[in-house]
């Protein structure tokens, strides 16, 4: 039966020894500082934690710095209350007044109280936590979750507790929130210093739905254009009427311009006005003489 705290201790020597997967840093003069570097190690420690928990990992993290972060606040504001308002407790007392209180020394002792307060209150439950969790790698039905939970809280201090709630309480309700791999980070970083373009987005391209260039498009794009006005629809009087028509404005839409461009078709000859009102009452025949008998 292998001992739970050996099997522990291997996991965070495997975190703590794990190779960076992604492209080599050593080349690349613009990122060779220490600190970048020591930087991308941590996002990349941080990121293979990460993404090992579960929604119900997550949600007892959420807990977890949820109740450290009210530890804190309990802790470091009680300390400031105590700093601040004995002398005005103890002044009260003796002279049934507060005149004489040293109000901005108090202040600031109650703010180095507050300070102190807030980490020692946080460090206390967080090492109580810490220790829960270790008990919970004896248990029989133990999966590994305690041993996720524990090497995640180990990597992240009390310091930012609330921060750290924040985070696992909106990636338990949406996964798709969790920190991105580092590796592609760097790999965008290092495809834009040696000028390689990323490809496109959705919405930048010219022809995202492949309107215009889909197959047989240049075959059949003449067919939803708008034609010229026929004699037909000149001599409906059902449907068309003198006074509401002008076959002089027909417009045309040039599709290939993606529809910006509207010009007006100057192709259809003139029509006179004795030629208009012979096709709206349907008369044949020549125009009369324009000639005086």
């Amino acid at each position: 039966m292998n001992d739970p705290l050996q099997t522990q201790s291997n996991n965070n020597s495997n975190f703590n020894n794990a190779e960076p997967l992604g492209p080599d840093l050593d080349h690349l003069e613009e990122i060779q500082n220490p600190w970048l570097r020591a930087s991308y190690k941590s996002a990349l420690e941080f990121f293979q934690r990460d993404n090992v928990l579960d929604t119900a990992d997550r949600e007892t993290l959420f807990n977890n710095y949820a109740a450290l972060t009210r530890s804190e606040l309990a802790g470091g504001w009680g300390a400031f209350a105590a700093v601040f308002g004995t002398p005005f407790a103890y002044q009260y007392y003796k002279t049934k007044g507060i005149r004489g209180v040293q109000v901005p020394r108090n202040f600031i002792f109650g703010l180095g109280a507050l300070m102190l307060g807030t980490w020692i209150s946080g460090k206390m439950v967080y090492a109580k936590q810490l220790d829960i969790l270790q008990k919970q790698f004896y248990e029989p039905d133990n999966t590994n979750r305690a041993y996720r939970q524990y090497n995640m809280m180990t990597l992240l201090p009390p310091g930012e507790a609330a921060r750290w709630a924040g985070y696992f309480q909106t990636t338990a309700i949406n996964p798709a929130r969790k920190v991105v791999d580092p590796r592609l980070k760097f790999q965008n970083v290092e495809n834009k210093i040696e000028g390689k373009v990323p490809p496109s987005g959705f919405l930048s391209q010219r022809d995202p739905m492949n309107l215009y260039s889909r197959p047989g498009y240049e075959k059949n794009k003449g067919s939803n254009m708008p034609t010229k006005a026929t004699d037909t629809m000149a001599t409906d009087n059902n449907t068309h009427s003198f006074e509401n028509s002008n076959p002089n404005d027909v417009f045309q839409i040039n599709f290939e311009d993606d529809g910006e461009n509207i010009n007006k078709n100057n192709n259809i000859p003139e029509v006179s006005a004795w030629e208009k009102i012979r096709r709206q009452n349907n008369v044949d025949g020549l125009p009369p003489s324009s000639s005086k008998e």
